[in-house]
């Protein structure tokens, strides 16, 4: 007799949880279990407007098509359009999308 008191007032329970997250939801409200994390620590969009096109730099690694490179006394990773371009050779950039960096070797 306790069991099946017991196991219907969890049934209950959730079922009256259940009732409220979907009532508080459609309030246009959420439970902060549901949200997802807003945090932007990321690094995705911080080359932008640090590096512009026209810029000049070196290569410090081989870009076979991508490798890193110095440009304005900072270290980036960065990517040609095909070409490979050897270590310690002056390139320009020639587009910057969000966090791409696309570069060509000076002649």
């Amino acid at each position: 007799m306790l069991v099946e008191v017991t196991y219907i007032l969890l049934i209950l329970i959730g079922a009256a949880v259940m009732v409220f997250l979907i009532f508080y939801n459609l309030a246009g409200k959420q439970p902060w279990f549901f949200k997802l994390n807003k945090s932007d620590d990321g690094k995705l969009d911080l080359i932008h407007g640090l590096i512009k096109i026209g810029d000049v730099g070196e290569s410090i690694s081989g870009l076979r098509p991508m490798g890193k490179a110095l440009i304005e006394g900072k270290e980036y990773e960065v990517t040609t359009n095909g070409e490979y371009v050897d270590q310690n050779k002056s390139i320009q950039v020639i587009d910057v999308l969000k966090n791409k960096i696309t570069v060509s070797k000076i002649n």
